[in-house]
């Protein structure tokens, strides 16, 4: 999902990149001091709720990253910003912003930074302080809708490649759910057994591929061997920690209940 950049976007880009915090020896600059977070993930978050416009995190914070990015070649950020295209040198001439952009630029360049701050200060939810670090962390892992293609590795540290675009074809999602029924393949669950006729004939299917196969490329996918159906929930698993993508055999380690057997340990309490 594709949007262009608002004027809003922008001027929370030029403050952040503008109000950034530099430490004594101006490295690695920290977001900006008033927003009260530690890091940038939590910094981009505190504008997602009003600025997203209905963007999965992982594209919102992608996309304003990008544009402090151009931002801070342009003053002394304590980041070297975007750079001529194909310039090495740290000494290049910035890169030149977009007309929405220099606008932002040259409306505020001769303004306080407070002046600033009390302009975004509306845009930014500062409950964000007290969001733990995973929860940010987990939004990041989110799939982007238009991801067609990316590597990660399992817990074992063998390298993956997942295609969403295999996951999301018809007619190999089909032939999935055809061989392998719609019953979860790592905890059991159906969604026919728990939502009646609403739930017939539905499951996830997931794809995942060993990076080091050599018939990568070669060989079209093999709903037998290349795809697995699971639920909604060890979907969400399979992906939760961005980088990482669990092997089925992992993920049905971690499972705690099976809704064939009904086994669930005893210090594990799940409400009827």
């Amino acid at each position: 999902m594709r949007v262009k950049p608002s004027q809003e976007i922008y001027l929370v880009a030029y403050f952040l990149s503008r109000c950034g915090h530099l430490s004594p020896d101006k490295r690695r600059p920290t977001p900006p001091l008033v927003l009260k977070v530690k890091t940038w993930d939590q910094a981009y978050a505190a504008f997602y709720d009003l600025l997203a416009e209905g963007r999965p995190f992982v594209n919102f914070r992608n996309s304003l990253k990008a544009q402090r990015d151009w931002f801070d070649g342009h003053h002394e950020s304590g980041r070297r910003g975007w750079r001529d295209k194909g310039n090495a040198d740290p000494g290049a001439p910035a890169r030149q912003l977009t007309h929405a952009a220099q606008a932002v630029l040259d409306s505020w360049k001769d303004r306080s930074d407070s002046d600033l701050w009390d302009k975004v200060r509306s845009l930014a939810d500062l409950r964000i302080q007290n969001v733990a670090a995973h929860i940010i962390e987990d939004l990041r892992a989110e799939l982007p809708p238009e991801a067609k293609e990316y590597k990660a590795r399992t817990e074992g540290g063998v390298r993956v490649i997942v295609s969403t675009r295999v996951e999301r074809s018809p007619t190999l999602r089909d032939e999935a759910l055809k061989l392998h029924g719609t019953r979860c393949a790592a905890c059991n669950f159906s969604f026919e057994e728990m939502y009646g006729t609403w739930g017939r004939d539905f499951g996830v299917v997931h794809h995942v591929r060993p990076l080091g196969d050599p018939t990568i490329g070669i060989r079209d996918t093999d709903p037998r061997i290349d795809l697995v159906v699971l639920c909604a929930n060890c979907h969400c698993m399979v992906h939760r920690k961005r980088g990482i993508v669990l092997e089925l055999n992992e993920l049905r380690d971690k499972c705690r209940f099976s809704f064939v057997s009904g086994w669930r340990p005893a210090q594990a309490r799940i409400p009827r």
